[in-house]
Order: structure tokens, then C-alpha cells, then sequence
């Protein structure tokens, strides 16, 4: 432990996450306030048929599956705050208080921007649970273009950044080549981007993700050096949950991050150097340190600054989220949103529930594939890497563990988080045989 966790290690780390969060909150203070700009970009696209009151479309590559979280950033952005400070740390949003059809968030936004709609019908709020780093690049593009024309973007920008993972994995050496293609490929075919990066809140988190994969990825000599791998790791940690609105983006990242420093370090072995899963795994937990610090951040800032309540409500939902569902059809909660999960795939599958079923069972013999091949080999590097492989597959259901209530509530976005089995069984049922690496190095001495 004293080989990975040195003071200047230590130190290191803790300043990336320091430095990103100061930069977190000076880019919320500084980022483009327009809201009357913005009430007439959503005037338009009502007007257009880009946004509507219906807040889950399915199968819709034009607006997208999560109009929810579309209609509260544009809520938070079109809101006429008198402190930016408030604004940035707490922003405003509301719900109609009379609301038959439970479509809170979008019919609350249609009639705030089409006006007619009176203070005491509205139950206004604070919404400080997230930092809603999102909004970031919405209002800037929201300053030149309307919300169709953003939406296009955000779909363009994920697949150029999974496009950039696969061309920086393919010019790699085999374990990062094979791993880094594995994850692209999976997460341009069963990710459900098409669905999901049109969102103002989906779409700029997983481009931002996938990129900063690919620029580890095109950095390999970073594996083999701790002082810059935890420090890159809890930053990367840092801005996942900049962006991230509880969508399952976390676990992805933390698992993507933990198989791609394996596969480098793999690749860029040096003699003494630390083993290459005790650096992935270090790297998990630097990760999460700075995703947990920077969650703390934000509840301490927002607390202090802009919502007394902040950290109170923070804490109370988070109770919400992490409690165990109630037992339906004889089924105990603790296994009902795992059920939900593989009753979802068909999302992963172009809405299909055949193919999405196709899918579930292909993933189950993948993984029972990749176990067997793993243990036949427990003996050698490569044996284990695969079983460690096929471990960090689990960290969905680990997820799933802590915040259940969360997962079972929100399956129909929660499910991306399957694109880590899927990825990573490929990764271990490609993963290079003793012959394969040995004629590797060979290759590159």
C-alpha cells in the first residue's frame, strides 16, 4: 500500500480534485445567464414539435428518451434568478401543483414559456442535489442555435468521441487495442446512444466520459505512473459527477476506466513495477474518492450559499434512493430491480424486446464463457486478468447494492449501466493468451 498511497501520490490527487472543483464552480458563475434567450428557444421547439409534455419518448432519435431531465434544465435556465450565485449552486425549477397526467416537468415548462400560468399554481423548489454541470454547454449553444440543432449536436459529439476511443484503441498495443475496441464497440451498438445523447443531461456526460477514456488510452506511459494515474483517475471521478445526474454514468466510467488501466498496464509492463490489477484497482479507488468529494463539495457549497436545506434534502433523498423496494409477486425487493434490469434490455436493443431478450441471453453465455476460460487458465497472468475482468462486470450490481430503490425506479435509463457486462465479457473473451502477449513484446522489443 505505502507503493501506491505516498504522500506526493496523496497530495496530488487531493489537489486534481481541489483545482476541478474551484473550476466547477468558476465555470457555473461565469456560463451564459440568458433566460429570456433561452424561454424562446423553448417557445420555438414547442412550437416545432421538439419539445412536448409527454417526458419519456421511446424510440425517439429526434428528441430523445429523457424529456424529463430536458424539461428541468431548460426549467433551471430559462428561471429569471436576482443571486447568479444561487443560480448556479440551487437552481429553481417547478412543478404545476394540479397535474392529472403526472407530467410535471415538461407541462410545468410549456406553461411557464407560454405564459397564462399563475405563481400560486406553481410549487417552486431549489434543485441543489446535482452540480448540473450540463448546463454548461447547454446555455452556451442554446446562445446560437435552437434545441433541435443542439440535440444533433450532442448525438454527433458522442459518437465522434466513441469514434476517437476506437481509432486511439486500434492504434494501440493488443490489450488496450482489444479492450479499447471492445468498450467502443459495445457502446456504439448497445448503449443506446441514439436514444439517450440528444439529452441536455445524457448527452454531454457521455461524451465527456468517452473521451477522457480516449485520451488516457493515447497516454499509455500514465498507467505505469502512479503519481499521474490516481491523480487522472480522481479527476476523472471529479468530472463524471460534474455532469452526471444520478443516470448510471458512475459505475460505467469507474468500470471502463478500471479494465482500460489493466489492459495498459499490460502493455506497458516494466520490470518491479507495480502489478498491473493492484493498479487498476487503485485507480477504481481513486476514482470513486474524488467522485465522493466532489458530491461533498457541492452539498457543502449549495448549503452554505444558496439553500440552507441543501444538504438535509440531499441526505433524505439519497436515504429514498438507497432503501430496498417492497416485495411484489412473492419476489423479495433486493432481486426486483436486478429482474427490472434484464427486463429492460430491450432499451440496449433498438426498443426490440426480442432482440433485447436475444441480448440478455447472449450476455449470460459470454460471461459463463469468460469465467470458464479464466478458470481453465487461473494459473497463468492472463487467466487471472480474465476472472479479474469478468469481476469488474459486477460493478453495476454493486451499484444496484447501494442505491436499489434508485435502479428499480429509474430501470429505463439505469439499463446503459449493462453496457459494462456486455463490454468487458467481450473484453475477457478477447483478451491475449501467454502466446499472444509473449509474441507481442517480442514484437515491439
Amino acid at each position: 500500500m505505502s507503493r501506491i498511497m505516498t504522500p506526493r501520490t496523496i497530495a496530488r490527487t487531493l489537489g486534481v480534485v481541489a483545482i476541478a472543483n474551484v473550476l466547477f464552480v468558476v465555470l457555473l458563475l461565469l456560463a451564459p445567464h440568458d433566460p429570456n434567450r433561452v424561454a424562446s428557444r423553448v417557445r420555438t421547439a414547442f412550437a416545432t414539435g421538439d419539445l412536448g409534455t409527454v417526458e419519456y419518448l421511446k424510440g425517439d432519435i429526434r428528441r430523445g428518451w429523457h424529456q424529463y431531465n430536458d424539461c428541468s434544465v431548460l426549467q433551471m435556465l430559462s428561471d429569471h434568478d436576482s443571486s447568479r450565485v444561487a443560480q448556479s449552486l440551487a437552481p429553481r425549477m417547478a412543478f404545476l401543483r394540479t397535474d392529472p397526467d403526472g407530467n410535471l416537468s415538461c407541462a410545468a415548462l410549456r406553461a411557464i414559456a407560454l405564459g397564462g400560468v399563475s405563481q400560486d399554481s406553481m410549487a417552486p423548489f431549489r434543485y441543489a442535489r446535482y452540480w448540473h454541470g450540463y448546463m454548461i454547454p447547454v446555455a452556451v449553444a442554446l446562445e446560437g442555435m435552437e434545441l433541435a440543432a443542439l440535440r444533433r449536436l450532442l448525438l454527433i459529439a458522442v459518437y465522434a468521441a466513441i469514434a476517437l476511443l476506437a481509432i486511439a484503441a486500434f492504434r494501440s498495443s493488443p490489450y488496450t487495442r482489444r479492450t479499447g475496441l471492445a468498450i467502443a464497440g459495445t457502446a456504439a451498438l448497445f448503449w443506446a446512444a441514439p436514444y439517450f445523447a440528444p439529452s441536455l443531461t445524457h448527452g454531454p456526460g457521455d461524451a465527456v466520459l468517452v473521451l477522457a477514456l480516449g485520451i488516457l488510452i493515447l497516454r499509455p506511459a500514465m498507467a505505469t505512473d502512479l503519481d499521474t494515474l490516481l491523480p487522472y483517475a480522481a479527476g476523472f471521478g471529479a468530472v463524471v459527477v460534474f455532469f452526471e445526474m444520478l443516470t448510471g454514468q458512475l459505475p460505467i466510467a469507474g468500470a471502463w476506466l478500471a479494465a482500460l488501466v489493466l489492459a495498459l498496464a499490460r502493455d506497458e509492463s516494466r520490470p518491479g513495477a507495480l502489478d498491473a490489477r493492484l493498479r487498476s484497482v487503485a485507480a477504481l479507488g481513486a476514482f470513486a474518492i474524488g467522485g465522493v468529494i466532489t458530491v461533498a463539495v457541492k452539498q457543502a457549497l449549495a448549503t452554505m450559499f444558496a439553500e440552507p436545506q441543501a444538504g438535509a434534502v440531499f441526505v433524505r433523498k439519497l436515504g429514498a434512493y438507497a432503501g430496498m423496494p417492497a416485495p411484489r409477486n412473492g419476489i423479495p425487493g433486493v432481486f426486483l430491480p436486478y429482474i427490472e434490469l434484464l427486463r429492460h434490455m430491450f432499451v440496449l436493443a433498438g426498443w426490440n424486446y426480442l432482440a433485447g431478450e436475444v441480448l440478455a441471453a447472449a450476455l449470460a453465455l459470454a460471461l459463463l464463457w469468460a469465467v470458464a476460460r479464466g478458470w481453465r487458465q487461473r494459473r497463468t497472468i492472463q487467466g487471472r486478468d480474465v476472472l479479474f475482468l469478468v469481476g469488474l462486470t459486477l460493478i453495476p450490481a454493486v451499484w444496484v447494492l447501494i442505491l436499489p430503490n434508485h435502479t428499480f425506479q429509474h430501470t429505463s435509463f439505469m439499463v446503459r449501466m449493462m453496457v459494462v457486462p456486455i463490454s468487458l465479457a467481450v473484453a475477457a473473451l478477447v483478451w491475449p493468451s501467454n502466446g499472444q502477449a509473449t509474441a507481442a513484446r517480442q514484437e515491439r522489443a
